[in-house]
């Protein structure tokens, strides 16, 4: 079928294509161990270097500063650190719902406790303005676990803890 855009003078020609995106993917025997572990253990590995102790989260077979071999797995912290955001407007479907997720939302750059690399997933809060670099998240699994990159929701933003001042009673 061919259509005339209005007001122009191009003819765009248009298909409609049904497309089985299915695929099987094999992801390693790091990343295979590292959904087993999370699957089985409700735990976050990362991979460390045995040369600069660098740890990887998600986990890697090789040290992409000094090129070694790695396979030690180390457990890290469920909360993390904001290292970077943005506030997305647009929207995208949920992969678990299939539905399209409400925005404004929040993709940041986490990096949780024990890793020395981030990982970029949403961040659950009410108000995005109110999410800053440097705040702190928790992990949030999906329930029961199924040994995939979808146990991991989202991240549970945790607001700052108010500083309560000294008063000086001199």
């Amino acid at each position: 079928m061919s259509m005339k855009m209005q007001n122009t003078d191009t003819e765009y020609l248009t298909a409609e294509i049904i497309m089985d995106l299915s695929w099987d993917v094999d992801i390693g025997q790091t990343m295979t161990d590292f959904f087993h572990r999370l699957k089985d253990e409700k735990c976050l590995y990362g991979s460390r270097c045995g040369s600069c102790d660098r740890v990887y989260l998600p986990p890697r077979p090789i040290c992409g500063d000094c090129w070694v071999e790695m396979d030690e797995f180390v457990p890290l912290g469920l909360q993390g650190t904001i290292i970077g955001k943005t506030i997305c407007y647009y929207k995208i479907l949920d992969s678990l719902t299939g539905k399209p997720r409400k925005t404004p939302f929040v993709l940041g750059l986490i990096q949780l406790d024990g890793a020395d690399t981030t990982l970029n997933h949403f961040v659950d809060v009410d108000d995005p303005a109110k999410v800053a670099i440097g705040d702190r998240v928790e992990t949030i699994f999906r329930e029961p676990l199924q040994g995939n990159v979808g146990d991991i929701i989202h991240f549970k933003w945790l607001p700052p803890s108010e500083e309560k001042g000294t008063e000086d009673v001199s």
